[in-house]
C-alpha cells in the first residue's frame, strides 16, 4: 500500500511566540502523513538550545459538531534539546473520515524554563492517495473518480447537480458549503475504504462533512441516477435536522425520505412488501429506528418498507406535516413525542395504521408494568453523537475508544448496492465516531418547497 507523506516545513516567519525564547526552536519537520484508509500520522522534528519538556498536538476538522472544535494530544518523549515524535489517528478506533475532510493542526512546544512556542496552523484535505483520481470541481460540487472516462465523470457531476437542483426547486434546501463525492468503481472498494460499513453498502453519506462515498462503475449510470440523489438527500436532510440535543432521525424516516427522492421504488418492490406482510415476515417499525439488518435482502426490504411508511404519512396527512415533523425533531423532540405532537400517533400506531391501509392487521404490544418496577436513575443529556475529541478540559487527551456494536457507523448513512447473490455476513462492529466543529451550512426551507417534493 502506497503511503504519501505531505511535508510542510515551517520557516521562521511562520512561527510566533507565546513566551520568549532567546533562540527560537528550529522546526525540521512538521508534516501530516495520509495513510488512507487506516488513518493519519502527525510528525514533528524540533531542535532547540534549551531542553524541550512538553509538546502538544492540537488538531481538528471542518465538520459540524456540538463538541469543542479541537483536541489536544500530549506527546510522549524524554526531555531533550532534540525531539522527534509522531502520533497516529487510527480510523479503526474513531471511524473513517472520508476524502474531502479538512484537517487543521498546530503544535505547542515548551522548554524547561516555561517558554512556549506555538506553530502556525496548517491544513490538509484528506485523500485516498492509493488512487490516481480525476476531479471535477464546479458549482459547489466536487466529484472524483479514477475508473472511467472524462465523459463518465461529467455524467456523474451532471447527475449530482440535477439532484441538488431538484432538492432546491422542490424542497427549498441547498448546502452553501459545497458537496464532496468520491466514486469508487465497486461497492467492495467502498467497504474497503470505510471501517465498519455493512456488507450490503453501496454508498455512504457523512452529513457532518457534506461528503459521500459511493460505488459506481462506468457502465452503471442508471445506478448512479439512484444512489447519488439518495445520498445527497441524506446530506441535506442531515444538515437540516442537525441539533445538539441528542436527537437524530430514526433510520426508517431518514431512509424513507431518501428513497422517496430517489424515486426508484415501484410495483415490484410493492409486491415484495405485500408478500412479506402476508407471511408476517416484516419487522415492526420500532425495530428500524437504529439501523437495518446487515444482511442485504433483509436490508432492502427495510428500505422499501420505510419508503411506503413515509409515503403513507404524506398521502394521509399531507406534505406540510412532514416538514413540521422534521422541524419538530430538529428542535429537540425524539421520534415518538414528535409524532404525537404532529400526527397524534406514536410509532406503533403509525405502524398499525400503515399496515391497515394495505389490509393487514397489526397487534400493538404494550409494555407490561410490574409491581416492583425500579425507578430509573437520571443520566445527563448526551451530545448528538459520541465525540472523538475530548470535552472535559482543554488539556484532555484523546481517550482510548471502545468498540460499540452497531449496524453502520454512527456518522454515516448507507444505501444498499445493486442486488447480487451474496452470502450472509456477521453484524459489523463499530466504535464511536466523532463530529467536528465548523459552520452549519445555511439551508433555505420553504413549506411550498417541501410540499412540491413530497407529493412526487
Amino acid at each position: 500500500m502506497q503511503k504519501s507523506k505531505i511535508l510542510l516545513y515551517l520557516l521562521g516567519g511562520f512561527l510566533f511566540l507565546t513566551g520568549f525564547f532567546q533562540t527560537s526552536p528550529q522546526i525540521n519537520d512538521n508534516s501530516l502523513e495520509i495513510n488512507f484508509p487506516e488513518g493519519l500520522i502527525f510528525h514533528l522534528d524540533v531542535s532547540h538550545t534549551a531542553s524541550i519538556e512538553r509538546i502538544t498536538l492540537i488538531y481538528g476538522t471542518d465538520g459540524r459538531t456540538c463538541q469543542t472544535s479541537t483536541a489536544r494530544q500530549d506527546m510522549e518523549f524524554d526531555p531533550s534539546p532534540q525531539v522527534t515524535t509522531s502520533w497516529e489517528w487510527e480510523f479503526k478506533r474513531s471511524g473513517t473520515l472520508p476524502p474531502g475532510v479538512e484537517i487543521t493542526w498546530h503544535w505547542e512546544i515548551e522548554d524547561t524554563e516555561g517558554n512556549i512556542l506555538t506553530t502556525t496552523p496548517e491544513t490538509v484535505v484528506i485523500q485516498d492517495l492509493r488512487r490516481d483520481w480525476k476531479i471535477i470541481d464546479r458549482d459547489q460540487v466536487v466529484v472524483q473518480w479514477y475508473v472511467g472516462s472524462n465523459d463518465f465523470g461529467e455524467a456523474l457531476h451532471t447527475i449530482a447537480l440535477d439532484s441538488l437542483a431538484r432538492l432546491e426547486r422542490q424542497m427549498g434546501v441547498r448546502p452553501l458549503d459545497g458537496i464532496y463525492l468520491t466514486i469508487y468503481p465497486t461497492s467492495e472498494e467502498v467497504k474497503e475504504a470505510v471501517y465498519f460499513s455493512p456488507e450490503w453498502t453501496g454508498g455512504l453519506a457523512f452529513p457532518e462533512y457534506d461528503a459521500s462515498i459511493m460505488g459506481v462503475g462506468p457502465d452503471e449510470l442508471v445506478w448512479a441516477g439512484q444512489v447519488i440523489p439518495h445520498e445527497l438527500t441524506h446530506l441535506i436532510v442531515g444538515a437540516l435536522t442537525f441539533n445538539c440535543k441528542a436527537v437524530s432521525l430514526p433510520t426508517w424516516l431518514d431512509e424513507g425520505l431518501a428513497e422517496l427522492v430517489e424515486g426508484s421504488v415501484g410495483p415490484l418492490e410493492r409486491g415484495e412488501i405485500e408478500q412479506a406482510l402476508e407471511e408476517e415476515n416484516l419487522p415492526r417499525l420500532t425495530s428500524l429506528e437504529n439501523g437495518f439488518s446487515a444482511y442485504g435482502n433483509d436490508a432492502r426490504l427495510s428500505y422499501w418498507q420505510s419508503y411506503f411508511v413515509v409515503q403513507f404519512l404524506i398521502d394521509e396527512y399531507g406534505p406540510e406535516k412532514m416538514a413540521e415533523l422534521l422541524a419538530t425533531m430538529q428542535s429537540g423532540e425524539s421520534i415518538n413525542p414528535a409524532l404525537e405532537l404532529v400526527y397524534g400517533i406514536d410509532t406503533n400506531r403509525l405502524d398499525q395504521a400503515w399496515r391497515a391501509s394495505w389490509g393487514f392487521d397489526f397487534t400493538i404490544i404494550e409494555p407490561q408494568a410490574t409491581e416492583n418496577a425500579v425507578t430509573p436513575t437520571p443520566v445527563p443529556t448526551l451530545s448528538l453523537l459520541n465525540p472523538l475529541f475530548p470535552t472535559a478540559t482543554e488539556t484532555a487527551t484523546l481517550p482510548e475508544a471502545t468498540a460499540t456494536p452497531t449496524s453502520a457507523p454512527p456518522t454515516a448513512t448507507s444505501v444498499p448496492a445493486p442486488a447480487t447473490e451474496e452470502a450472509p455476513s456477521p453484524e459489523p462492529v463499530s466504535p464511536p465516531v466523532e463530529k467536528q466543529s465548523g459552520s452549519l451550512p445555511v439551508l433555505l426551507l420553504s413549506a411550498a418547497g417541501i410540499i412540491a417534493l413530497l407529493v412526487l
